[in-house]
């Protein structure tokens, strides 16, 4: 996750708007010609974007500090447990 004024983005993408679980609307940005998913973002975080890893120029910034939506992971995911972790979307703030 990333502060959006601080992003420049070039090329082509297109969005897909829907209703997150927790009822915020949501945008979710891709490639329009290949549909590689690129950027996430939701209403309450207006100034928030979540850049896909495989888009950033220099992975090593995005190094996680947290874990979300664990309580939908496949059984056999391994978490780090240094990481702190939420079930679920923790509540906007």
């Amino acid at each position: 996750m990333f502060d959006k004024r601080a992003l420049t983005v070039t090329g082509r993408r297109a969005e897909y708007a829907s209703e997150a679980e927790s009822g915020a609307d949501m945008r979710r940005t891709f490639c329009p010609d290949c549909g590689t998913p690129v950027f996430g973002e939701a209403d309450p975080r207006p100034n928030t974007i979540v850049v896909r890893a495989g888009m950033l120029d220099e992975p090593e910034i995005g190094r996680p500090d947290g874990v979300i939506w664990a309580g939908s992971a496949p059984s056999w995911v391994h978490f780090d447990p240094d990481l702190p972790t939420d079930a679920r979307q923790p509540p906007f703030r």
